[in-house]
């Protein structure tokens, strides 16, 4: 027998450190994980206020059918903000002429609007007719029998939460570093008494018989 008590292996300390920053980590990852939702939710909620707020005109309906509808360069009064609104005539059909910009790709309709798929003032989210863009459009019932889809961009909505996304990930990165130093210190901070007792052990292991194991906390 060459000790007295065994000597605590450094596997100990690293699986030590190994279980504290796992379980800070997973922390960290929920806490996060619900920072994100509950963002994500409010700036949705925040869209579909303004989409739901928003009804048009019904002499637009008219124009949109008879195919008169303004252009939207020469009256930038007629929608608010990023708004886009696309018209479908009593029989379903989607028609050619709609409110917006066309600076960027629209959200991608049906040409049918019982293909739709959509619940009067329930919105949803589609994507965009062309690249990685998303829209928030809602079904709004237009004048005889006619109806309206509204739409508006996630850009921002996206923009906002990719951002939080890598902020996140360089936080967890900054965290998961910290805690394996703080870990480290805490560990072997707290395996100190038994450090001391396996050293006294071993000089005792070694001939020096009138040393005792010292009372520890």
């Amino acid at each position: 027998m060459t000790h007295l008590l065994p000597r605590p292996p450094g596997s100990l300390r690293r699986r030590l450190v190994l279980g504290v920053t796992v379980l800070a980590t997973a922390a960290v990852l929920a806490s996060q994980a619900i920072g994100y939702v509950v963002l994500r939710s409010w700036l949705l909620d925040r869209v579909d206020e303004q989409l739901v707020a928003f009804h048009p005109p019904a002499p637009v309906f008219r124009d949109a059918l008879d195919g008169t509808l303004p252009v939207p360069e020469g009256r930038p009064d007629m929608l608010p903000s990023d708004f886009h609104v696309y018209f479908y005539d009593a029989s379903g059909r989607l028609l050619k002429d709609a409110l917006g910009s066309e600076a960027k790709p629209g959200p991608q309709l049906a040409d049918d609007a019982q293909d739709l798929g959509l619940r009067d003032g329930h919105p949803e989210t589609v994507r965009a007719t062309s690249g990685d863009g998303r829209w928030r459009v809602m079904l709004d019932p237009g004048p005889d029998g006619m109806s309206a889809v509204v739409a508006l961009p996630l850009d921002t909505v996206d923009g906002a939460t990719s951002k939080i996304l890598w902020l996140n990930a360089v936080l967890l990165a900054v965290t998961v570093l910290a805690l394996l130093a703080l870990g480290r210190w805490v560990v072997r901070l707290g395996l100190m008494p038994l450090t001391r007792m396996e050293s006294t052990a071993q000089d005792i292991t070694g001939g020096r018989l009138s040393l005792r194991l010292p009372d520890t906390d």
